[in-house]
């Protein structure tokens, strides 16, 4: 995994799980719910695309879109689940949503930036 992906992995999975725990834990309704998966959303998104300055190389917009995109994933996915879980008891759905946060966790971490050839 490169070193610069795990910031938007840590904000992806930690926001996640304290926006999901925070919105089932006070029995927030759905608008709250959407208003803190979108802002939480958007912090792991700029965390994605943040991963990516400063490093040498080619493929800089590719590879902070997909890390963008992928975060943004982890985080909804993480954030819902525990919602279905905590809240609406619902742990199928929840499964299925943390299993695919596992599966753009894997995919965030595998885009890298071409280094420059000698």
């Amino acid at each position: 995994m490169p070193d610069r992906a795990i910031l938007p992995i840590t904000i992806a999975v930690m926001g996640g799980f304290f926006c999901g725990l925070i919105g089932s834990v006070l029995e927030l309704q759905n608008p709250a719910i959407v208003t803190l998966a979108i802002f939480g959303a958007l912090a792991a998104l700029l965390a994605g695309a943040a991963s990516v300055l400063g490093v040498e190389g080619r493929g800089h917009a590719s590879v902070a879109i997909l890390r963008a995109f992928y975060a943004a994933l982890l985080f909804l996915a993480i954030d819902l689940g525990l919602v279905q879980f905590l809240r609406d008891g619902k742990f199928g759905l929840a499964l299925i949503l943390w299993i695919a946060g596992g599966l753009a966790a894997a995919m965030l971490a595998a885009p890298r930036v071409t280094q420059p050839t000698a």
